[in-house]
């Protein structure tokens, strides 16, 4: 099972959302707080994987993504 989710919404990212699943208690965003050195490298790395798929499909939301 995953630990960890990220959404992005790259035309507003105060929507973005980060969660750690494995804490099934505890359904809340991660991102409105300060996060730790363990979260901020999933987020680096998911981002990472996000923007890679992008250029993949070539999604034309990348451009604004970049900004």
């Amino acid at each position: 099972m995953p630990q960890w989710k990220l959404v992005r919404d790259f035309m507003n990212p105060k929507r973005d959302n980060f969660y750690h699943l494995a804490d099934l208690l505890e359904a809340r965003n991660l991102l409105s707080a300060p996060l730790s050195s363990e979260a901020k490298l999933v987020v680096v790395k998911f981002s990472a994987v996000i923007f890679s798929k992008m250029e993949a499909v070539g999604d034309s939301v990348l451009d604004v993504a970049r900004r």
